[in-house]
């Protein structure tokens, strides 16, 4: 059950750890021309039962799922051992998990080093409370990684020695000085569950500035959202145990939540029931200079924050909720539209258009899921009920407009009913192609680009893992005289300096004068540019590298198509260029995947509406 081949962790457990272990790996059948299969936490758990699965190795995530299931307890209990990586797994998961007998164990590593832990010797495996410590390697001292005769990182990053420095923090086990464990970054990055990493600061200092704020630490290390803990000043302190008190205080700070979640990526959004208050007995720990400590504040507050999450799951959890009057589709909308509004924070989305584009999440999305789930429970037809675990983990993803889900929700409810079926992936493709390559003007006459007279480039997506590679690349080249980079986010100036500096790339380039650095409205024809601005773009840019796009493997194809739209509008803009402009895609390995070829995937325009993954 190993990751995808394009994941780090996918080389080393589809090839390297069967080589050196003699254990045979299972991985799903290849299906070509069918899109492969997508590992959900219930597909992954019952092809383990079925193949006998002694050894799995899986996503945080999936844990924290499996932890509700007794049945999937009960079958991780029987393997030798259990690994997770990529991410934490909440403590008190893990605890019950060992507690079950599941014998879990987490390994830890990086693309620039490989594994750098110590591996497990499996005939001395055995449930231990240190399941979240690690050992490591010789030559591997925690967050620092030096190269040796037996361990090269591909990366060097250390000042004074060769070697690789991680940036993670580490505590050593209080009473076994070969253990650690991992508590966060040395840059305060928020590690959810899910693997997405948020960087607070931009948030915490928006809310801390607020006049009635003194201090304001974000959480949610391991878990699948984020929370904000708040420190009200004297004057408006109060006793955070007093509900009708705390309820005041989250309705007058929501607005400026809302504004300071604009700061952040989509997963870095905290929802208002995640609003914390300091207690006016337990100040937040400060350094001698008046800066919060964070990790002190994670202590301090460890009991109010895990209450906090067992609240909310409690409230979010399936139970409770009222089914539709009918089961037909049109009674099924109506219920479904007005819990959508209730998890979207009360803005009513269209039920025709894709939900994801309208202000959805992950959470939002497991949130509707557990009242759907909650309906089919409460119905007093017996058939109805049972039919709640059948539902699938994805049901939003795979259905993301409300009239779709509708159809697939009644469905469950009378199977013996045929609704409106979906169209084929393939055929969706086909209508997204045709949808914007409409009126798609054949384009000749435009002026050769001159090299001798300096490149010019614009440059999407600039402060994501490839670019801001890209962007410092391009500072650096002396044949490149501009560059434009244009951003959907606030306060993109900041934002690139974040990603210099988690990326150990030289600040320095950011104050080049080639640099400019733009912040567009992707929705608009003008990108939202001044009209001087956009003509200095048109007249001198030589090449495109279009290399924004939403990153979400959950999401069916209707959820991109604004991410398609603005593509479509930035290729308008560079046909009214004057030069003969050169566009550059970036792309991965998924728009190929699923192609109908026993052979290396040809470097030309994939034209198979099928070949692609059926989440592209």
């Amino acid at each position: 059950m190993a990751p995808p081949t394009f994941h780090a962790m996918g080389i080393v457990l589809q090839l390297f750890e069967p080589l050196a272990s003699s254990q045979p790996v299972a991985l799903f059948t290849p299906q070509a021309p069918a899109p492969p299969t997508i590992p959900s936490a219930q597909y992954v758990i019952d092809v383990a039962r079925a193949i006998g699965c002694k050894i799995l190795i899986c996503a945080p995530t999936f844990l924290e799922t499996w932890i509700h299931s007794p049945e999937a307890v009960k079958l991780l209990a029987s393997m030798i051992v259990v690994i997770f990586a990529g991410g934490p797994v909440s403590k008190a998961t893990g605890d019950k998990l060992i507690s079950a007998g599941v014998n879990i164990r987490s390994v830890y590593g990086a693309t620039e080093t490989a594994g750098c832990c110590d591996t497990f010797h499996l005939d001395t495996l055995d449930p231990t409370p240190d399941w979240e410590w690690l050992s490591f390697k010789d030559g591997v001292k925690t967050s620092e990684h030096k190269t040796n005769e037996h361990f090269h990182p591909a990366v060097e990053n250390l000042p004074d020695v060769p070697g690789y420095a991680t940036k993670d923090l580490f505590i050593q086990h209080p009473s076994n000085p070969e253990l650690w464990r991992i508590v966060g970054r040395i840059d305060d990055v928020i590690v959810l569950g899910s693997a997405e990493k948020i960087v607070p600061l931009a948030q915490e200092n928006y809310l801390q500035s607020l006049p009635f704020i003194s201090g304001a630490i974000m959480f949610g290390r391991g878990r699948i959202q984020p929370g904000v803990l708040l420190e009200p000043k004297p004057d408006y302190a109060f006793d955070p145990k007093d509900t009708e008190a705390l309820a005041k205080f989250r309705n007058q700070v929501w607005p400026y939540v809302v504004e300071a979640n604009k700061l952040g990526p989509q997963f870095a959004r905290v929802f208002k029931e995640m609003i914390l208050a300091t207690s006016p007995d337990k100040p937040l720990s400060r350094a001698a200079k008046g800066t919060t400590q964070r990790r002190a504040v994670y202590n301090q507050y460890a009991q109010e924050i895990d209450d906090l999450y067992n609240t909310v799951e409690e409230s979010s959890d399936a139970h409770g909720v009222s089914a539709p009057h009918s089961w037909s589709p049109e009674a099924v909308l109506d219920w479904l539209t007005d819990h959508a509004t209730s998890v979207n924070e009360g803005k009513t989305p269209s039920t025709t258009q894709d939900l994801f584009e309208q202000g959805f999440d992950s959470l939002s999305a497991t949130y509707l899921r557990n009242r759907i789930i909650g309906a089919f429970r409460s119905s007093p037809d017996p058939f109805i009920a049972a039919a709640a675990s059948s539902i699938p983990a994805d049901i939003v993803f795979a259905n993301p407009t409300l009239q779709w889900l509708a159809s697939v929700v009644a469905n469950l409810a009378d199977p013996s009913a045929v609704w409106n079926s979906s169209k084929t992936h393939a055929e969706e493709v086909e209508d997204m192609v045709a949808t914007y390559t409409k009126d798609l003007p054949i384009v000749t006459g435009k002026r050769p680009i001159d090299p001798s007279e300096g490149l010019v480039v614009v440059l999407t997506g600039s402060t994501g893992a490839l670019g801001s590679h890209l962007l410092a690349s391009l500072l650096k080249d002396d044949r490149i005289r501009k560059v434009y980079t244009l951003d959907r986010a606030e306060h993109i100036q900041e934002r690139q300096q974040l990603a210099f500096e988690d990326r150990l790339l030289p600040l320095e380039l950011l104050k080049s004068d080639k640099l400019r650095a733009l912040t567009v409205n992707a929705g608009r024809a003008d990108l939202g540019l001044d009209a001087d601005i956009l003509g200095e773009i048109k007249s001198n840019i030589t090449h495109v590298i279009h290399n924004a796009w939403k990153v979400d493997f959950n999401l069916s194809l209707s959820s991109f198509e604004s991410n398609i739209a603005s593509t479509r509008r930035l290729i308008d803009i560079v046909i009214s260029c004057e030069n003969a402009v050169r566009f550059f895609f970036t792309s991965s390995i998924s728009s190929t995947i699923s192609s109908d070829t026993k052979h290396p995937v040809p470097e030309r325009v994939n034209e198979d509406p099928g070949g692609g993954g059926p989440l592209r």
